[in-house]
């Protein structure tokens, strides 16, 4: 029974595209148990001061620590799936 199951996970593995897996992975991921956010670059915490441009930096220059987390949720969930996958 586990080679069974080892052999179709494999096969699975192997002939699903990259991003069908990673559609699911944010599906599961962020729309299922809500942990991570599906798209877009802040939530309704709002943009922090402009200083430079960028959301991060720009959170720890003004010591906006909820821009920063939503900001770091935000840049985790985009690449994660497509890095996990290939």
């Amino acid at each position: 029974m586990a080679n069974h199951a080892s052999r179709i996970y494999a096969l699975m593995g192997v002939s699903l595209p990259a991003f069908w897996l990673a559609l699911l992975l944010q599906w599961f991921v962020a729309l299922r148990f809500g942990v991570l956010p599906v798209g877009g670059r802040r939530r309704s915490v709002g943009a922090p001061e402009h200083v430079t441009g960028m959301y991060i930096l720009d959170s720890i220059l003004t010591a906006n620590w909820a821009a920063l987390e939503a900001s770091l949720l935000h840049i985790v969930c985009q690449p994660l799936p497509c890095r996990w996958v290939r």
